[in-house]
């Protein structure tokens, strides 16, 4: 055990050790322990490797590693490094940055026709082939239906082809598919464990069987994030369920606008005796894709009020003139938010993933995912600036060794509580009472040096 303890006082350490050892062994001898022999031994070796191992951090090179500012951003860049491998190269960041897995999604566009006035994105199903046939603004033109919350969707035969979509695995639909299923990315990651053998058997969805075809990319969904399965959509009948939306999907020719492509599908509507009813076009961005970079925006934005209401509250505003001290700061700031950011977007999108083998769960894995990233990052930002206040400004090592001086009882000499650099650069005077007073940094002359033995120059 002297060995852990430096060279410095390891002598005495074990002349002292070895000491204790000798009347351990005589209380034994007598029989004066209440524990065996055996147990006793061992308490005998895990207190001298306590005391060996805390006289090792009460050295000064110790001290100086743990305390130093090297320490803060080695532990930070292990984390990130760890996140890293963790998440396979951080794919979930990676992903927010990801292209849109659909072609030209400027000229996709969603269809509003409703039958009655209170309907909402919905569409006469007989309409869409009509349209597609007679239009000459729209490229294409593809329906879809979907119940809430639901984990099945129908389509038209072509409503993929006009998304330009192209599948990870199988096909897409082909006109006179009827049992047929493409399956989501996520779905077969986490039900089916990427099995490519999953193309062409069999499986059931809301107690019907379909035969699977194709496998959808990765990053995508549509209409809905829950949907992982999608089945061919007769135009001619409705399957059944509650709330069931309706609507339709075009993609307009290049040079057509929204306003002139309504007017010319109004028109085509109203040759087989509809209602004069205007037909909404708007930009389908709502109903892509969707990336979930601003959630996690707002959410930091969110802890960083938090930890700037806190800071504010406190008055522990960071002291310091030198020009290490504010990018040292700077550098924990980043590091606070980047690791917990980091981590809760990987850790949301291996949820996202697993989302189809893990149900109701998922919604709740995320939830608890959001509040905790909440209270980590702004505890660590709040940490950034409380351990900031502590620091020297010159050498930026943790102050130690706190004096006290003044007395609580005493007008004109208020209590304090000095907090003295290791190196003699200073000592931070933090005031004890509710008085208002701000922190007060104190540099040492070169008087001080023979005290810290010169470490101070």
């Amino acid at each position: 055990m002297s060995r852990i303890v430096p060279r410095d006082c390891r002598d005495e350490w074990f002349a002292r050790w070895s000491g204790n050892f000798a009347a351990w062994q005589i209380l034994c001898d007598r029989g004066e322990l209440r524990r065996s022999k055996s147990h006793g031994f061992a308490d005998f070796c895990k207190n001298s490797f306590r005391d060996a191992w805390a006289a090792r951090m009460r050295n000064g090179a110790t001290e100086a590693v743990l305390y130093g500012p090297r320490i803060v951003a080695c532990t930070g860049a292990s984390l990130l490094i760890l996140i890293a491998v963790c998440s396979g190269g951080l794919h979930g960041a990676r992903s927010l940055f990801a292209v849109i897995p659909v072609d030209d999604p400027a000229a996709l566009v969603a269809i509003d026709y409703p039958s009655r006035p209170t309907e909402w994105a919905a569409t006469l199903a007989r309409l869409i082939p009509l349209w597609r046939a007679k239009s000459t603004l729209v490229r294409d033109v593809a329906g879809y239906r979907y119940q809430y919350n639901g984990s099945l969707a129908w389509v038209s035969w072509n409503f993929f082809s006009l998304l330009g979509v192209r599948p990870a695995a199988g096909r897409l639909f082909q006109s006179g598919d009827r049992d047929a299923a493409l399956i989501s990315y996520p779905a077969w990651r986490s039900l089916y464990g990427r099995n490519p053998r999953i193309v062409g058997t069999k499986i059931s969805a809301e107690g019907r069987n379909y035969r699977v075809v194709g496998v959808l990319p990765e990053g995508f969904w549509a209409l809905s994030p829950v949907v992982d399965v999608w089945a061919p959509l007769d135009l001619g009948t409705a399957p059944p369920g509650p709330r069931i939306l309706v609507g339709a999907v075009a993609r307009l020719r290049r040079g057509a606008g929204a306003e002139r492509a309504g007017r010319e599908l109004s028109e085509i509507a109203r040759t087989v005796n509809l209602p004069a009813r205007s037909v909404h076009i708007f930009a389908l961005a709502n109903r892509l894709p969707g990336r979930e970079a601003d959630l996690y925006l707002i959410g930091t934005l969110f802890a960083g009020i938090s930890c700037l209401v806190m800071v504010v509250r406190e008055h522990r505003w960071p002291i310091g003139q030198c020009w290490r001290y504010w990018p040292f700061l700077s550098l924990k700031v980043v590091l606070a938010v980047c690791i917990p950011l980091l981590a809760w977007i990987e850790f949301d999108s291996l949820v996202r993933i697993l989302r189809p083998a893990l149900g109701a769960g998922a919604t709740v894995a995320r939830i608890l995912a959001a509040v905790t990233f909440l209270v980590t990052c702004a505890r660590a930002l709040w940490w950034s600036f409380a351990d900031q206040r502590r620091r020297c400004p010159v050498c930026l090592q943790r102050l130690t060794m706190p004096v006290s001086v003044g007395s609580p009882a005493s007008i004109f000499e208020p209590v304090f509580t000095e907090l003295v650099c290791p190196n003699g650069h200073g000592a931070l005077a933090l005031p004890d009472d509710e008085g208002g007073r701000r922190d007060r940094w104190i540099a040492l002359d070169s008087s001080w040096d023979e005290l810290f033995g010169n470490r101070s120059s």
